[in-house]
Formats: structure tokens, sequence, C-alpha cells
């Protein structure tokens, strides 16, 4: 019986190290596959580049500026809106992957978008003193502030620029004017109307 169990256990042992070398084949292959994977996509990547990098003129919104730039030749074989999605560029210091990327078609390529949003210092506008023009009606409990907009560049849109300028004021904080109104020479104005117990 001792003699059939340690059978038994040698075996076992076999079959479980013939597994076992199978396992190590099997993984080693696998990365032997990917190996060859990645030296096949490194030599279709090899020359592939971002052409002239464009600043846009405006602000899209707070502290943030687009910027643009055409993906150089691509080999056949690679897949163009990986290699837009994977290629970094260096903007203000930093090596960044775009936002996005758009497919212009066969004749404009393949554009990669980056939306900026460190060291766009015109972009960043910022409120003046704000003025309290009282509540908002009788028993509303809100109070109408307003504020006029600064650094602004007439080329910026000035709705995205006005609703996403951050403000502080009274212990508040907010992300952006509730509403905005442009008052041509007068400039941009944000408006807030907020919870206040003595317009209840």
């Amino acid at each position: 019986m001792a003699e059939e169990h340690s059978r038994w256990d040698s075996e076992r042992q076999a079959w479980e190290e013939v597994r076992l070398g199978e396992r190590k084949e099997a993984l080693e292959e696998r990365r032997r596959a990917r190996e060859k994977e990645k030296e096949e996509e490194e030599k279709r990547r090899a020359g592939i580049h971002w052409l002239k990098l464009e600043r846009a003129p405006h602000c899209t919104k707070y502290g943030t500026r687009e910027y643009r730039a055409k993906l150089g030749p691509v080999n056949s074989g690679y897949n163009q809106l990986k290699a837009c999605h994977e290629m970094e560029i260096e903007i203000h210091g930093r090596m960044m992957k775009p936002s996005r990327c758009d497919n212009m078609g066969m004749f404009n390529g393949m554009w990669g978008i980056w939306m900026v949003d460190f060291d766009e210092g015109a972009c960043r506008t910022y409120w003046g003193d704000y003025k309290d023009k009282g509540c908002t009606a009788p028993g509303s409990g809100l109070r109408h502030i307003e504020a006029n907009l600064k650094n602004h560049d007439a080329a910026d849109e000035w709705t995205a620029m006005c609703t996403t300028t951050p403000y502080d004021f009274n212990g508040l904080h907010f992300d952006g004017a509730m509403s905005c109104a442009n008052w041509g020479k007068y400039g941009i104005f944000g408006f807030w109307d907020v919870e206040d117990k003595n317009c209840a």
C-alpha cells in the first residue's frame, strides 16, 4: 500500500513538472511574440513626427489655449489615429500627448489638438471689484452682484471666458459667472445671484 502511494506521489510530481514546464514554455512564447510585435511597431513608428506646432490666436476658456499640429508621414500599415494619440510634443517645456485627434481626410491628414491650461498668462482673466446691486426682488432671498472682467482680449470668446473665470467674494467661491453681458466699450460683465437672508 505504501509502495503504491509512493508511486502515485512520484507520478503526480512528474505530471506537475511537465505541466509547469509547458506553462513556462507558453509564457516564454507569449513574451517573444510581444517583443516581436513591439519591434515591428517601433519599425513602423520610426520617422513619425509632428510638423509645425500652431498656437491659436485666442483663448478657449479661462487659462486655456488650443494648440494644433499636423502629424508627419506615417508608414503604411501603421494606424494613423494610434500614432496621433501616442506621439508627444513639447509645449511650455512639458511633453504632452494630444487632448484629441482629428482626421481631416486624405489630403489634409491627421491633426493633434492640445488644450493647454498652464503657462497661458494672456488667458488668465480676472474680475474687478464686485458691485452690490441690491436684492433681486422683495422676498427673493437673493442678492444681485456684478463685476467687470479684466485682462480680456477682444479676440477671445467672451462668453466662454466670462463663464469660466473663477471668482471669490464674501467667503464664496464661483467657478465662473452665472450669467454674462457684453456692454461694448464698457466691457464684459459677470452676474451672480447669491443667497442673502437680508433679502428674504
